[in-house]
């Protein structure tokens, strides 16, 4: 579940210096490939968007930018483990704070690949678009819509 750490090596997932800076950290091993891959899903991306606009193209970066982010939780995960060491020698199960917010990116590159028609389930974009023209419509009334 979780790999052992050797008390004077640190472990860094580079995810705030991304998240500041839009580059990888120097120090990130893997950090060319990262560059080359997330490089490469942007293109094809890009390819297959139909009507390409400034708007399709704003949410594919960021898209991008969000499996970024994840890649760098992947690897910090495989590298430290999910749970911070600390807390499982007392016991407890925590994630690292960082961690526990990548969930939130995974859902940012979802609604951003569904907005952009790139997402594979279809119903959910539609229940998407549904949602977005009944806010639309209420909001014109002066009332959000209910879920």
């Amino acid at each position: 579940m979780t790999k052992a750490i050797k008390k004077d090596k640190r472990v860094s997932h580079g995810i705030l210096h991304y998240i500041e800076t839009g580059k990888f950290h120097p120090t990130q091993k893997k950090r060319k490939l990262l560059s080359k891959e997330l490089e490469r899903l942007r293109d094809l991306a890009k390819a297959q968007t139909p009507d390409m606009n400034v708007k399709k193209e704003m949410l594919i970066n960021d898209a991008i930018f969000c499996q970024g982010i994840m890649d760098l939780a992947m690897m910090y995960i495989n590298k430290a483990g999910l749970f911070k060491q600390k807390d499982l020698e007392r016991g407890q199960l925590e994630m690292h704070p960082t961690l526990m917010q990548v969930s939130r990116f995974m859902s940012v590159k979802r609604m951003n690949l569904m907005a952009v028609g790139l997402s594979s389930s279809t119903d959910e974009t539609q229940d998407v678009q549904a949602y977005i023209k009944a806010f639309d419509e209420k909001a014109k009334k002066g009332r959000p819509p209910k879920k």
